[in-house]
């Protein structure tokens, strides 16, 4: 799991999260072609957020990838409305708040 995810999961007093419901998830992660904030191609390793147990071992459950100035974002496990967030919704939540974080600054034209 990311180091400041796994941060900010446990300030929100969930120190250790398990996640449910997630019923599939990623086998493997390949370098992929897009383009940078200047829209120039680059080749981009997609980043893991989170990992669960499967029958294969752990496996990414959510992960993102650089386009342009934001992040494409792939989530594999399911949120529901309960009493209170689930671990997986307060982690999706960090994460859909990160994906729109410029990774660089924009140069104005």
């Amino acid at each position: 799991m990311d180091p400041e995810l796994q941060a900010w999961l446990t300030a929100q007093g969930v120190p250790n999260p398990s996640f449910e419901a997630a019923y599939t998830y990623i086998d493997a992660l390949n370098t992929v072609a897009t383009t940078d904030v200047n829209n120039q191609p680059v080749m981009v390793t997609p980043k893991t957020w989170i990992t669960g147990a499967t029958p294969q071992g752990n496996k990414p459950l959510t992960i993102s990838f650089e386009q342009q100035c934001g992040r494409v974002l792939f989530s594999t496990y399911h949120s529901e409305s309960s009493d209170g967030l689930l671990p997986q919704e307060l982690a999706l939540l960090y994460v859909i708040l990160e994906v729109g974080v410029c990774l660089e600054v924009p140069v104005p034209e």
